[in-house]
């Protein structure tokens, strides 16, 4: 008995000199344990949080190339009625070109005529 009581003064002489105490070693495990389930949460909260994150992300790239498809449509669309409006102009101006030179001899015939 005499031993194991100069081992535990041994031990708390030990503990002093690093600062150290034996009989906290119980407090000390109780809170270590309360900081293990604290960071066992935390850590099931961060995973919960990022897979709610990635969701949003794919989602945002989902809509993202979904507008892409559809301004490239409107692109296209817009590309189509641009030609067939250059091609109306084209065929508005020669049908012009023709009715000036039709009244501009209609004109020179009348003249003629007088």
């Amino acid at each position: 008995m005499e031993e194991l009581r100069n081992r535990l003064a041994k031990l708390n002489t030990i503990a002093e000199h690093y600062g150290v105490s034996v009989e906290k070693s119980k407090e000390n495990m109780a809170e270590h344990k309360k900081l293990t389930e604290q960071l066992e949460h935390l850590n099931k909260q961060k995973r919960i949080l990022t897979q709610a994150i990635d969701t949003q992300t794919r989602k945002q790239e989902a809509l993202t190339a979904e507008k892409k498809r559809d301004l490239e449509q409107l692109q296209m669309r817009k590309g189509e009625i641009l030609a067939k409006y250059n091609e109306r102009v084209i065929e508005l101006r020669e049908k012009g070109l023709q009715i000036r030179d039709l009244i501009e001899r209609a004109k020179t015939e009348a003249d003629d005529g007088l």
